[in-house]
């Protein structure tokens, strides 16, 4: 699930843009 993350974590910073 590393896009769901990814999209949590741009929407809250984006420091893991894999």
């Amino acid at each position: 699930m590393i896009v769901f993350e990814n999209a949590s974590l741009r929407a809250d910073g984006g420091f893991e843009q894999e």
